[in-house]
Order: structure tokens, then C-alpha cells, then sequence
């Protein structure tokens, strides 16, 4: 999944605030540079403040942008940093876009060169990487990606926009857009059927 360009720091800080103060009105998922945030809002930001998902987002972003400027040794510190005070192990070298949501912290895994969207979620004990086991290639994973508790992408795959990967369930095999998996190897959630 490619983007026209990378977004810059304050774009993806703002998409971030926008996206973890809560469900957008009258967002079109479907648009490209749906991940724009309008301005700064005071309120959002306040309410964020509090939650240490959002503090594992900035602390991600910043050390992703001293990785960019060539000043590894602050970001490897950054990402340290971020591992002691949130729980949350993102690499630097990961490319995530804006609008970034980690609803819980703890244990959540982003390995190194992987590519995820704009507006995901991610939940306790996620974890987005290469599959150890293969040595297969890292995920490339669309917009809208959420992950439930305890859920995992591994390997060389290609995951679409808008999947939801279900709790404690294990995804090694492509996913389509507009798609729900469940099960370990994850599997397709037939269109009628609801997540339990």
C-alpha cells in the first residue's frame, strides 16, 4: 500500500489527535487523504493527554522523524523510552500513517519495515511483523487497520483496507479489503456473521 508522499510530523501528530479523540463525523473511509486533520482541536488534544496509547504514538513519531534526519542514536532512545514508560515496542524504522490509535499499550509489537496505513487501532498485545519462523518479508497492511487484543499479523502479507483482525487471532495469509478474520491460522468471518 503506497502513499503519493509521507506525511510530515505535525500532519501525522494532528491526524493522531484527531483520530484518538474519537469516531469521525462524516469521515468518507474510502478517500485517500481521509487521514487529514483540519486544524488542531484544544478539547481533543486535552482529552488524549491522559492515555498512554497516544503518548506511544507521539513517542513513536518523533523517533521515527530523528531516524529520517540521520540522528539514530536519539531515536533508538526515543524507542527505548517509549518501551519503558508505555509498553508498547514500535520501530522507528516502521512507516505508519497518520492517525495512528493504541487503545492499550502493553505489548503491542510493530517490527522494524513494516508498512501500515493511515487511522489504525491497535490493542493490548498486538503485534504487526516479519514471521520469524519464515523469514518471509514484513506486512503491508492498508487504511483502517484494527487489531483486537492479542491479535497478530505475521510474514510477507498483504492486508487490505478496513480489515479487523480478531482477538487473539493469527493472520499469515493475504486479507481483502472490507474484510473480518478470526481463528488461528485467521480466517475470512462470513459477511452475515457478526464477531462473537
Amino acid at each position: 500500500m503506497s502513499r503519493d508522499r509521507e506525511p510530515g510530523l505535525l500532519e501525522s501528530l494532528l491526524a493522531d489527535v484527531e483520530w484518538n479523540a474519537g469516531e469521525l463525523p462524516g469521515v468518507d473511509d474510502h478517500d485517500p487523504e481521509g487521514w487529514r486533520a483540519s486544524r488542531l482541536d484544544v478539547k481533543a488534544l486535552v482529552s488524549c493527554l491522559p492515555r498512554p496509547g497516544f503518548h506511544a504514538a507521539v513517542l513513536y513519531r518523533l523517533s521515527r522523524w530523528f531516524r529520517k534526519r540521520g540522528l539514530k542514536p536519539v531515536s533508538f532512545g526515543l524507542q527505548l523510552v517509549n518501551q519503558a514508560l508505555t509498553g508498547a515496542e514500535i520501530s522507528h524504522n516502521a512507516d505508519i500513517g497518520p492517525g495512528l490509535r493504541i487503545l492499550h499499550p502493553t505489548g503491542v509489537y510493530i517490527g522494524s519495515d513494516v508498512r501500515i496505513g493511515f487511522r489504525s487501532t491497535f490493542n493490548q498485545g498486538s503485534a504487526v511483523q516479519k514471521n520469524l519462523n519464515e523469514g518471509s518479508g514484513n506486512p503491508d497492511c492498508g487504511n483502517y487497520l484494527a487489531m483486537s487484543p492479542g491479535a497478530k499479523v505475521l510474514g510477507g502479507v498483504r492486508v487490505g483496507h478496513r480489515v479487523w483482525v480478531g482477538p487473539n487471532s493469527t493472520a499469515v495469509a493475504d486479507i481483502d479489503d472490507d474484510t473480518t478474520v478470526l481463528g488461528v491460522p485467521a480466517r475470512p468471518l462470513p459477511p452475515d456473521e457478526e464477531m462473537p
